[in-house]
């Protein structure tokens, strides 16, 4: 990820150089395309070469790495025709008209791998097709305004700047289908981590939100990049291909750096538990099952167990003898937000009488006493949980 940002940041200011008044000349729209072509074809060896743990996850992994590569290589092919034919001299119609047949399949490809990824594999025909159907109505709109005008194919008419402007939106409507479903996904997928792990792990889906807010964009951005005169169309161009880079790079480091088996893992107990991961399935808990919660908690409490790092939920049912829907239906109605949650409350409140009984102690044997991984993140929840450090509750 890093090497990306500095290979990205390095093109960026050799381009800024180029750029006198803030004026973006032929040349330097050329450089760029060509710089276009030659990290588009980075970013998809990068997935091609891609080294994958032999799980029985990888199956989907790598169709989700080759549907991104797929997205890449169009992208690349983009960069390749506007190169070499010259569109941009010919005028604006005809390289915005290459702009969207080529990128309207790009991010379909792309948002479908991201979604595809979310979904562990499991997407709808429909949603397969609506950036299919998205992609053949632009075709259609552009060719025919080309049929029906009376100079050269494809020539600028008044007609097809205004299919452009249709084809613009019907793309726009597409794109924003995909992200509204990958944001709901992406919320369960948070859920799943928060009720699975007994500490917060969406660092891992950070990408992720990124990436898909910045698909959204390129929504809005892509279609008007290329009719956009001097430097503010430098300025989206780098925007769109950073935004990409960041994505391919994002996954591949998920999926090396075992994120993404962490998450697929949470995910799979959701699935296994008969759960969904917005703990929409959880019904509300009568009042004997909560009684008998609250008796069983009290003696899992006694013998200490929450203290210990890294200990799953199903784990704590497991030894608890009750079903997860039970425990998720208890922990609701006591009001709390997931799993995660009652355990770092559980934490924090032992932390804060070992603070109170052992002032001597230090900070790190506090954490590590009870159940923190180290004590930047002890430090962290204690803050979140209390609204104060915990030199500052020494001190009330």
């Amino acid at each position: 990820m890093n090497s990306f940002m500095r290979i990205f940041l390095t093109i960026s200011s050799e381009f800024c150089n180029f750029v006198p008044e803030m004026d973006v000349t032929k040349e330097i729209i050329s450089n760029f395309q060509f710089t276009g072509i030659v990290v588009m074809l980075w970013l998809t060896l990068m997935l091609a070469f891609m080294k994958l743990r032999r799980t029985a996850q990888d199956h989907m992994l790598h169709k989700t790495r080759w549907l991104m590569a797929s997205g890449t290589i169009v992208l690349a092919m983009q960069f390749l025709l506007q190169y070499t034919l010259r569109l941009r001299d010919m005028g604006q119609t005809q390289a915005l008209m290459l702009n969207l047949l080529m990128f309207v399949p790009a991010a379909w490809l792309i948002s479908c791998a991201v979604l595809y990824l979310q979904r562990q594999g499991r997407l709808s025909l429909s949603e397969w097709m609506v950036g299919g159907v998205t992609w053949v109505s632009v075709t259609i709109l552009i060719v025919a305004a080309s049929l029906a005008g009376d100079g050269p194919f494809f020539c600028d008419t008044p007609l097809m700047r205004l299919m452009e402007h249709i084809s613009a939106v019907v793309y726009f409507a597409g794109q924003a289908y995909y992200v509204f479903k990958e944001l709901a996904e992406l919320g369960r997928m948070r859920q799943s981590l928060k009720n699975y792990y007994d500490h917060d792990k969406a660092g891992l889906l950070r990408w992720m939100t990124v990436s898909i807010w910045t698909l959204a964009l390129m929504g809005c951005v892509v279609p008007v990049v290329i009719v956009i005169p001097g430097p503010l169309m430098f300025v989206l161009g780098l925007f769109v291909l950073g935004g990409i880079g960041y994505l391919v790079v994002s996954f591949r480091d998920y999926v090396i750096g075992k994120g993404a088996y962490q998450v697929m893992e949470a995910q799979n107990n959701d699935r296994e538990a008969g759960i969904g991961g917005d703990n929409g399935s959880i019904t509300a808990i009568s009042a004997g099952d909560s009684q008998r919660v609250e008796r069983t908690i009290r003696q899992w409490l006694a013998k200490g167990r929450y203290l210990q790092q890294s200990i799953t939920m199903p784990v704590v049912v497991s030894e608890m003898g009750i079903s997860q829907q039970l425990l998720r239906s208890w922990l609701r109605a006591a009001g709390y937000e997931s799993y995660a949650d009652w355990m770092q409350q559980l934490r924090i409140e032992h932390a804060k009488q070992l603070l109170k009984q052992h002032p001597e102690y230090s900070i790190e044997h506090i954490a590590e006493a009870c159940g923190f991984r180290n004590r930047s993140y002890f430090h962290t929840v204690f803050r979140q949980v209390t609204g104060m450090t915990p030199a500052q509750y020494l001190e009330i």
